[in-house]
């Protein structure tokens, strides 16, 4: 049987120093390893004035949810005295 001139040479694999269980894991586990990302900011603090302004509109939009929630159940306490008022009212007249 002969090796076809089209095929590929493979290339050797390196020789293990250790073959135990852990080392193997750890040579899997380094060629999944990825290089660090670009982070963009092109040495300026983008990043962090991003992160400040997310967080600025997140605090607004909280407050603006819990100012609707609190006006809510006010609604709901007001709505609840009254029927209070009309079933305590209900057989009296």
């Amino acid at each position: 049987m002969s090796v076809s001139p089209y095929l590929l040479k493979s290339k050797e694999l390196p020789a293990l120093s250790d073959a135990s269980v852990t080392t193997i894991r750890s040579l899997s586990n380094l060629a999944k390893a990825l290089p660090g990302m670009p982070d963009g900011s092109s040495g300026t603090n983008a990043r962090a004035e991003e992160a400040a302004i997310f967080l600025r509109d997140m605090g607004l939009s909280f407050g603006e949810s819990k100012a609707r929630e609190a006006r809510s159940k006010a609604i709901s306490r007001m709505k609840n005295k009254a029927a209070d008022r009309m079933a305590k009212s209900f057989g009296l007249a």
